[in-house]
């Protein structure tokens, strides 16, 4: 899971079961969330990457409600926190993914920094897992994506600037650079 504090994004983290068996699965990932997300009261999944799961089931004395939905996306199952109602999303990372492509995908969704954009390049439009170099495919998609996000900042940055000494001092704050709208440090967003 992405640090507390990160931006928001689209995914909060990813998963990675071992088995098709969903709630044999839940049973060993939902006590290790459970204090983190402050308790959890569903679990909302897929039918169609989770064709066959039990109504509910019981974690640390407290019965868990999972629901199927259709409008859930494929590869993702969203956690309803008990206490305070916030979705929690995990990008499910599907079970014959090699250990390689896994972690990547594990340590890219968990970035503090990411965008949450790992799922839409991690599957084929047809929904249907992509190991065949979906791990750079996702890194090349997530640097143009940057790229676009800092182009943005830097013309809402020079729009709202006074004169352009106002403009370079504020995307020096951003840690932009003003030429390009490169990070400055030189390394990726």
């Amino acid at each position: 899971m992405r640090p507390a504090g990160a931006p928001p994004g689209p995914v909060h983290g990813a998963w990675w079961p071992r088995s098709w068996d969903l709630s044999g699965q839940l049973h060993t990932m939902l006590p290790e969330l459970w204090d983190r997300l402050d308790g959890i009261e569903q679990v909302v999944y897929n039918t169609a990457t989770w064709p066959v799961a039990a109504p509910r089931m019981g974690v640390r004395g407290r019965l868990v409600r999972l629901v199927p939905s259709p409008t859930q996306a494929l590869d993702s199952i969203s956690l309803i926190g008990a206490a305070s109602g916030r979705v929690t999303t995990l990008l499910v990372i599907p079970v014959a993914t090699p250990r390689e492509d896994a972690e990547a995908t594990l340590a890219a969704a968990a970035a503090p920094t990411g965008s949450g954009i790992v799922s839409r390049f991690f599957r084929n439009c047809d929904g249907v897992p992509d190991h065949a170099g979906g791990s750079a495919r996702a890194r090349v998609a997530e640097e143009e994506h940057n790229a676009g996000e800092r182009t943005g900042a830097v013309r809402t940055v020079a729009g709202h600037a006074v004169d352009v000494e106002d403009c370079t001092m504020l995307l020096a704050m951003l840690g932009l650079d003003a030429r390009d709208g490169s990070r400055a440090d030189g390394f990726g967003y």
